[in-house]
């Protein structure tokens, strides 16, 4: 469940910063051959309406295309998503071993796209206010 904190700083589109679960999966070739396609598990750093930063173990490929599990509570119900991103850049993390990745969200006419938009707007307005 996402749990939020302030942001720190100004970008386009606002963004929040978080701790929370994250799964997520490379959904097109060339990365993995799709009967081995892995799935990595994580937390959410930020999040804003159009993207999100991870924090992983394992690297991700710029370029990557992703399905993304996560859960979000909007308006007293708790919704596990699935969205779709793709990489926009990929590097190594503060700490040993850990990787971050910045994803663009896709597909954002999807229902559960425009749950996660709304989430995460009703966030960003309780920041600003």
């Amino acid at each position: 469940m996402l749990h939020f904190h302030a942001p720190d700083n100004r970008r386009i589109g606002q963004r929040i910063h978080t701790q929370a679960p994250v799964k997520v999966a490379i959904s097109k070739k060339p990365f993995w051959l799709f009967l081995l396609r892995p799935e990595f598990s994580g937390s959410l750093s930020d999040i804003s309406v159009q993207g999100m930063q991870l924090t992983l173990k394992q690297p991700i490929p710029q370029g990557a295309s992703l399905k993304i599990w996560v859960q979000v509570e909007y308006q007293s119900k708790v919704y596990n998503l699935i969205l779709r991103g793709e990489v926009m850049w990929s590097k190594p993390g503060q700490d040993p071993g850990t990787f971050l990745a910045g994803i663009k969200l896709t597909h954002l006419s999807s229902p559960a796209m425009q749950v996660w938009a709304a989430s995460t707007l009703d966030e960003i307005r309780d920041f600003i206010h």
